[in-house]
């Protein structure tokens, strides 16, 4: 008796949750563009070991495909960019 594979669906609800409460559109994701984590540290000119800290503390999302880690260009400038802005608009002060 074989089992049937059950045709699930991603709706809103059962789409997979991200770090910093991101949903994850899958749709989007086959057309996403990766950073290695090479691409990382020449662009934002951050150490291998500061990479590996924010992804350890899910501050970045990160995938691992066989043995490469790879992290979603658009989120990754989304959230670093947010980043900066909470740090300029936590600087002024009226």
């Amino acid at each position: 008796m074989k089992k049937q594979a059950k045709n699930v669906t991603q709706s809103p609800q059962n789409l997979p949750n991200t770090p910093n409460g991101l949903i994850l559109d899958l749709a989007i994701a086959n057309e996403e563009e990766w950073y290695t984590t090479a691409d990382m540290m020449y662009h934002f000119k951050l150490s291998r070991s500061s990479i590996y800290r924010l992804r350890m503390k899910n501050i970045i999302p990160a995938l691992k495909l066989g043995g490469t880690v790879v992290y979603p260009k658009t989120l990754v400038n989304k959230i670093l960019m947010n980043m900066a802005l909470q740090n300029v608009n936590g600087s002024i002060k009226e």
